[in-house]
């Protein structure tokens, strides 16, 4: 049976997802859920507290690029989270890469030689709004908005049947309104500034479930608090 993952996107900069193309990859960031994701399992990327809890994405796995070969094919080489490549036995952030940096590697990929983070989530079947999204559900779904509301920055795949029915029902509406379009609307933010957020955003990173993740950022535009 598939599963439903919901989390909180806290800087949708066409990184992390990356709608980009055909197809929306989750290839850097949430190391939890690209390990954890199956084929076939559903991911809903709903905006920070900063973004309004609106619907940015969802995006169904439809493949799953274990152990670094997201980096070693050619259909993915030109991608623009497509931030690392393989030098000899090693996985190496890529110079002039748009998001992230060297130090950002462990947590993207983990440790040599096995790279246990560096699985990628491909999908092909996915509507993504990025700016263009809404919160239209929280009226059609109150007790999804209620769910969306107490999450942190941890994801979420334990329902209650009441949330995991409105999930589903989510899709169907959504595919509904949208039946051809994939791509709806660019990012929210630009590429290198997900650290630079506003006072509301880092109240929410405060809660005691937010374990805070300033690594997407250049080391010279971090904030005291990364």
């Amino acid at each position: 049976m598939s599963r439903l993952f919901f989390y909180k996107v806290m800087y949708d900069g066409g990184g992390a997802p990356c709608a980009f193309g055909d197809v929306l990859s989750l290839a850097i960031c949430k190391p939890q859920i690209r390990t954890t994701a199956r084929r076939g399992d559903w991911i809903f990327g709903f905006g920070a507290q900063r973004l309004g809890e609106k619907l940015i994405y969802i995006a169904r796995v439809d493949d799953i690029a274990p152990r670094g070969e997201y980096y070693r094919d050619p259909r993915y080489s030109n991608r623009p989270d497509a931030v690392y490549e393989w030098q000899g036995h090693d996985l190496r952030w890529k110079e002039g890469a748009l998001y992230h940096e060297p130090s950002a590697t462990e947590h993207d990929v983990g440790l040599p030689p096995n790279y246990e983070r560096a699985v990628v989530l491909v999908s092909n079947e996915f509507r993504y709004f990025g700016r263009n999204s809404t919160d239209h559900y929280k009226q059609e779904f109150p007790v999804l908005a209620e769910s969306v509301g107490a999450a942190g920055r941890a994801y979420r795949v334990n329902h209650s049947q009441q949330v995991q029915s409105a999930l589903i029902a989510l899709i169907e509406r959504t595919w509904i309104q949208h039946p051809a379009g994939m791509i709806l609307g660019g990012p929210h933010d630009e590429a290198t500034n997900a650290c630079d957020l506003p006072g509301e955003a880092l109240a929410e990173d405060n809660r005691k479930t937010v374990a805070r993740d300033c690594s997407i950022a250049p080391a010279s535009r971090r904030p005291p608090h990364c």
